[in-house]
C-alpha cells in the first residue's frame, strides 16, 4: 500500500483505519493523546505544507 490516498478506495481506507485503531489501542489508554499527538507531528512533516495540514485538522473535528 503505498501512493496517494482516493477517498473513493474505501477498502484502502478501512485497512487504514483499522491499522491506527490497532496502534490506538496498542498505545494504551493513558498514551493515547500522546500517540494521537506524535503521530499528526509524524504526518505534517511528510505532507510538508502547512495549509493542508490546517485544512486536514479543521475537517477531522467535523462531526465528532
Amino acid at each position: 500500500m503505498s501512493g496517494k490516498l482516493n477517498e473513493a478506495d474505501t477498502e484502502t481506507l478501512e485497512v487504514l483505519f483499522r491499522m491506527l485503531s490497532q496502534a490506538i489501542e496498542e498505545a494504551g489508554a493513558d498514551k493515547e493523546r500522546l500517540y494521537l499527538a506524535k503521530l499528526s507531528m509524524v504526518m505534517a512533516s511528510h505532507i510538508g505544507d502547512v495549509d493542508v495540514v490546517r485544512e486536514a485538522t479543521t475537517v477531522a473535528l467535523q462531526d465528532l
